[in-house]
Formats: C-alpha cells, sequence, structure tokens
C-alpha cells in the first residue's frame, strides 16, 4: 500500500502557493487551506480536478486516510 500523499505535503513539495492552486481548480483559497488541515473533504469533481493535477499523487483516496478531526458534542 501506497502511503498517503497529503495535498498540503504536494504543494510545499511543487512550491506552488495555495492560492495558485485554488484559482488553478476553481475553488477558494480557504477550501484548500481547509482541505491541506483536514477539515473538509473534497466533493467529487474537486476530487477529480485534485487528482488531475497532481498527476494522481493527491487521490479522493488520500483525504479519507486522514484522521478526523475531534466532533463536537451535538
Amino acid at each position: 500500500m501506497v502511503a498517503p500523499m497529503k495535498l498540503g505535503d504536494w504543494l510545499v513539495r511543487e512550491g506552488i502557493k495555495r492560492k495558485e492552486f485554488a484559482a488553478e481548480i476553481g475553488i477558494s483559497t480557504a477550501m484548500v487551506s481547509d482541505l491541506c488541515n483536514g477539515h473538509v473533504w473534497p466533493g467529487h469533481d474537486f476530487a477529480w480536478y485534485i487528482m488531475r493535477r497532481t498527476k494522481g499523487e493527491v487521490s479522493a483516496n488520500d483525504f479519507l486516510a486522514a484522521k478526523p478531526k475531534k466532533r463536537r458534542a451535538a
């Protein structure tokens, strides 16, 4: 099994700013930050755009592999 590639790690390695990446795939910089920090998961369309832009190095499964943040009690 291949270790998951976090989007934030990929952006740093490639020297791409979150703002630039957001503009490339059509989402806000805040959303990219939330994706990088594991606060949200991408929807189907954006998971596809991320996978395409990263040439498959960051996949939808990589977001699922992240440990979920602690949920607040309802």
